[in-house]
């Protein structure tokens, strides 16, 4: 049983039955970025300029091509949108995706930056905040966020040593 980004207990609606992993802090390649965003032109420009910083992204349309990847591939972060349109239900939005990070072992500890164009209400704020994600709001300078990207995997990688 999952519960929703608006606190309702619903069944999983995730068809993705295992996950992969966090990179190990002795992985020291540059880290590798799941960005997940909808919306072509702002995946592409923050694709772009994460890439140009270093980091290897790996970007997902939709949910499901996140949940693809987060099962096989290792990554040290994800970038996440909030609103998606999706067409198999209204329970599935970055905030669910966040929480199922966060119930899965091998992820738990996956540092998640959200970016959002639109004000949270308390509930969803409260979500983003119980589970450890680091909160943008668009436009934000993409440096600050690749600042912040950087802080948040290096304390990750530091605690793992």
């Amino acid at each position: 049983m999952v519960t929703s980004a608006r606190g309702v207990p619903s069944p999983d609606p995730w068809r993705c039955s295992s996950a992969g992993t966090v990179r190990s802090a002795s992985s020291r390649a540059a880290p590798r970025v799941l960005l997940v965003e909808d919306e072509p032109c702002g995946r592409d420009s923050l694709t772009r300029f994460l890439k140009h910083r270093g980091y290897p992204v790996d970007g997902a349309a939709d949910l499901d091509a996140a949940l693809t990847t987060l099962a096989d591939l290792p990554l040290d972060a994800v970038v996440l949108d909030i609103l998606f349109p999706d067409t198999s239900g209204p329970l599935r939005s970055g905030l669910d995706l966040l929480v199922w990070i966060r119930q899965r072992p091998t992820l738990a500890r996956l540092p998640v930056v959200i970016l959002t164009g639109q004000p949270l209400d308390d509930a969803m704020f409260a979500l983003v905040v119980q589970h450890g994600a680091m909160l943008f709001y668009t436009p934000e300078e993409y440096a600050k966020v690749v600042r912040d990207l950087d802080q948040i995997v290096r304390r990750r990688r530091d605690s793992d040593d």
